[in-house]
Formats: structure tokens, C-alpha cells, sequence
């Protein structure tokens, strides 16, 4: 295979490369859209109920929702790090260029 070949043969690879990310990030935003969950929710809540997920969330429900100062530390953590990560979310798209599309 000669030199131009070879480049040639990178080039097609590269485009097809490009393609199939196209491709796959259509079918996430497909995806996540609130009706295509929202119809998915039912065979999922089946999935939670038939594995072992069940017990551990029936376990430590009472360690977040419980009256103990373990729980009551645990929620103030909790607050304070979906906080932080707003903030963090709000600084970002304060800094991100104006002109790109946010989607």
C-alpha cells in the first residue's frame, strides 16, 4: 500500500469515526428526551424492584430521613454538595462563550 493510499484509507477511517459519533450522540438526545423516560419508567421501576436494590434502599432510608444527628450531618453534607455543584453548573455556563448553542 503505498503512501497516498495509506492516507486516503486514514482520511475514510476518520470520517466514519466522525460519523458514528454524530450518530450516537443523535440517538442519546433521542434518548433522554422526558417522554422517551417517562415511558421507560414503568420497565424500570420493574428492574429496581426485581434486584437487590430494594434492601439496600430500604436500609438506608432511615440514616438520611431518620430523626439521629448521623442523619440530620449526612442531609447538611448533602444540601451543601448539590449546592456546591449548582454553583459549580451556574459558574461554567457564566463562563462558556455566548455565541456557542447550549443544548
Amino acid at each position: 500500500m503505498t503512501r497516498d493510499e495509506q492516507k486516503k484509507l486514514l482520511i475514510v477511517q476518520g470520517v466514519v469515526h466522525r460519523l458514528e459519533i454524530a450518530h450516537a450522540l443523535d440517538q442519546l438526545k433521542s434518548h433522554t428526551k422526558p417522554t422517551a423516560l417517562f415511558s421507560k419508567l414503568p420497565s424500570l421501576m420493574k428492574l429496581i424492584m426485581a434486584s437487590n436494590a430494594v434492601p439496600l434502599i430500604s436500609t438506608l432510608l432511615p440514616l438520611v430521613f431518620g430523626q439521629s444527628k448521623v442523619s440530620r450531618v449526612l442531609r447538611r453534607v448533602m444540601v451543601m454538595v448539590s449546592a456546591g455543584a449548582a454553583l459549580r453548573a451556574f459558574i461554567q455556563r457564566w463562563k462558556s462563550p455566548r455565541g456557542e448553542s447550549r443544548s
